[in-house]
Parts: C-alpha cells; structure tokens; sequence
C-alpha cells in the first residue's frame, strides 16, 4: 500500500459487505474521509428513502447493486446499478430505493 492512495475495497462484494440492509432502517456507513472526497456507503431496502435534503458540496451518487428513484429539480429519474448523477453543492435532491439497493455517495472538495 502506498500512503498516496487508499483503497476502499479488492472488489463490489467486499464493498457491499461493509454496510448490509436493514429491513428496519436506512444504514449510511462512511467508507473513506479521503484526498478530497468523502464517500459514503448507504444501503436501502426496498421502498427506504432519503427525503429531500441538500450537500454543501457537489456530490456524486452511483447506484452499485439495485434500483433507486433520484429526483431532483422535481424531476425522477431511475438508477440502476451502474447509474450515476453529479449534483451541484446546495440543490435539493431525494433518493428512494425501489428494490434492495446499495449507493454509493461521494461528496466533492
């Protein structure tokens, strides 16, 4: 390991290991405070949601295993794995899992 990179995970199912669904509640499970970037891991049962809320900073939001409704702008949009969305620092936004999902957030700067 060099201490100019740190790596988060060998892998998706190791990645995804780290913050298992919770039927009962949202578990948001911080995965790296890093060089220039936070990330967050945050896994969702189905129909879970982050109501409409905002970052101070720009973030990054990708979808790793599942399907979420994002809105934002009063606008949805379905992410599957694989689907991504950057957001500009203070916009409104909500995320809601239509099935089991893992997200992963990174917030910017």
């Amino acid at each position: 390991m060099s201490e100019n990179a740190i790596y988060l995970s060998s892998g998706l199912d190791e990645l995804l290991a780290q913050a298992p669904i919770d039927d009962e509640r949202l578990k948001p499970k911080r995965v790296l405070d890093g060089f220039g970037a936070r990330v967050v891991l945050l896994a969702f049962a189905a129909g879970q949601e982050l109501r409409e809320h905002s970052a101070p900073v720009p973030i990054l939001v990708q979808t790793l295993a599942g399907r979420v409704a994002f809105e934002v702008d009063g606008a949805e949009t379905e992410l599957a794995a694989g689907g991504i969305v950057n957001v500009a620092a203070g916009v409104r936004h909500a995320v809601r899992a239509l099935e089991p999902s893992h997200v992963l957030l990174t917030l910017l700067g």
